[in-house]
């Protein structure tokens, strides 16, 4: 038996010193301080806990168990954090990515951010601008400037420009608050106050299928298409709805049908969109085949639409 604890041992403690000595490659090796950090704290905890684990096996006591399991779990729950705080100090701070980094959403969000408040600084009664300001004060975290308190005072300045406009501002801050039932109220007075436009009826929608009162948006975007028989957009958002939800896909599938052959083929961002909902109702049924031809159809018209490209990747995986 201490044979082969000692074994045991021995090799949990060779594996720790493997993910440590890994650990330290990538702090040598890995192009940036980002990657390097995520190195250092994902294969330096696990070679941690995996030599603690290895003396505790050795001694076999319940004592040192006991510590082990507390130094373990004081590192799980650390070291997440602290990576997480460092990372944003260097990100606030301006340390460089990789250079072959594509993509920094939150960046460009912080520089669209700045563009919009220098436009209000020109002219405060910009309403289009303190509208993005106002969605970007609810969607970015508060290090880097959110604030739900400063998105209520600008939602009422917007109410003073715009009472419609007013009303769904306030929708918008209420749903971030998680107050579904006062930010349904705000945009039925949005619908109410503008006399009924067509567009705080898309918004009311959206809000229902963003906090996944499926029914509600279906009901609402079947209202506008049978009062608005024009209105290609409706059928696209209930193909949308049905897509998301997984419900009402055959009643999906036949608005999508009927808003490709409508549109027209320079429409290329709206018809990659339908494609990819259409794609999503048959990959929801489990009809790879059928799927698979939407998503590509979705970037044959948007090379660039990432998540049709994911499910397309998701299908030849299976």
């Amino acid at each position: 038996m201490e044979l082969l604890q000692e074994i045991l041992s021995t090799l949990l403690i060779i594996l720790g010193v493997i993910f440590m000595m890994v650990a330290a490659l990538g702090i040598l090796r890995l192009p940036d301080f980002y990657i390097r950090m995520s190195a250092i704290t994902k294969a330096g905890t696990m070679g941690v806990g995996l030599i603690v684990v290895g003396i505790a096996v050795y001694f076999n006591e319940l004592l040192i168990s006991a510590k082990a399991f507390v130094i373990i779990s004081f590192m799980i729950l650390t070291a997440p954090v602290a990576a997480h705080i460092i990372a944003r100090a260097a990100y606030r701070q301006g340390v460089p990515f990789w250079g072959r980094n594509l993509v920094d959403e939150l960046g460009d969000i912080v520089k669209e951010r700045d563009r919009c408040e220098e436009v209000i600084a020109r002219e405060p009664s910009n309403l289009k601008a303190k509208l993005e300001i106002l969605n970007y004060q609810t969607i970015l975290p508060p290090v880097l400037g959110g604030s739900l308190r400063k998105a209520f005072l600008i939602a009422s300045e917007i109410k003073e420009l715009d009472s419609a406009e007013g009303h769904r501002a306030f929708g918008m801050v209420y749903t971030r608050k998680n107050d579904y039932n006062q930010a349904e109220h705000e945009y039925k007075s949005a619908i109410q106050v503008s006399g009924g436009l067509i567009s705080y009826k898309y918004d009311l929608g959206r809000f229902y299928r963003e906090i996944k009162w499926y029914d509600k948006a279906f009901s609402v975007f079947e209202e506008i298409s049978k009062d608005n028989p024009g209105q290609l957009t409706s059928l696209l958002e209930i193909g949308k709805t049905a897509a998301l939800s997984g419900l009402q896909s055959a009643r999906g599938e036949e608005v999508l049908n009927k808003y490709l052959n409508a549109r027209l083929p320079a429409d290329k961002q709206n018809l990659a969109s339908a494609s990819f909902y259409m794609g999503l109702i048959f990959l929801n049924r489990n009809e790879y085949i059928m799927a698979k031809e939407y998503f590509e159809k979705s970037l044959d018209h948007d090379p660039d639409f990432q998540d049709a490209r994911s499910c397309l990747g998701l299908i030849r995986r299976k």
